[in-house]
């Protein structure tokens, strides 16, 4: 809606202002058509983002046990424990800064700048020596880039599916 001003003389020392105004249709900015094709991709590829990091992350009980026996036998698992808790830790902690780059960013760029750090990180922390090393890598690196693809992965069925919300519950 737009406000007209308009100056209209009365006679030479006199100016009348008159006020109106007008609607002036603007097309609506709305999202992709909810329930569709492409939004049944969106759910889709949640739940495998959404297996792929907590999947991930719970599973570190294999890795821990392997650290123990076959990679790191002289250091305490108290001190390897702290590799996943870090992880799970970092994950859930830099999730408000990774809501935060979803809110101002397209969740895509953010989801693909998370799945390369975390190939990344889980690359390096395959060449690391020492427990502080994979503590860093595979402890705070690795749920820092995590919580990019896990916070998109949980809110972007809910932005897609209106008419059936039932099926956003695999993926969140």
């Amino acid at each position: 809606m737009s406000v007209e001003f308009k100056l209209v003389p009365k006679d030479k020392n006199e100016t009348e202002v008159i006020f109106g105004s007008r609607i002036i249709d603007e097309p609506s900015i709305e999202a992709a058509a909810p329930d569709t094709l492409r939004g049944w991709m969106v759910v889709g590829g949640s739940f495998f983002l959404l297996m792929m990091v907590t999947g991930y992350t719970n599973s570190f009980g294999v890795y821990l046990q392997e650290y123990q026996l076959n990679v790191f036998p002289s250091t305490s698992s108290s001190t390897l424990s702290w590799i996943g808790s870090l992880q799970f830790g970092c994950m859930c902690l830099f999730g408000v800064v990774a809501g935060i780059l979803v809110e101002r960013y397209m969740s895509q760029i953010i989801i693909a700048i998370g799945g390369i750090l975390m190939g990344a990180f889980l690359l390096v922390s395959s060449a690391c020596n020492s427990p502080i090393a994979l503590l860093f890598t595979q402890g705070i690196l690795f749920g820092i880039s995590g919580s990019l693809l896990l916070i998109p992965a949980m809110s972007l069925p809910g932005q897609w599916m209106e008419k059936h919300p039932y099926p956003t519950a695999p993926s969140a």
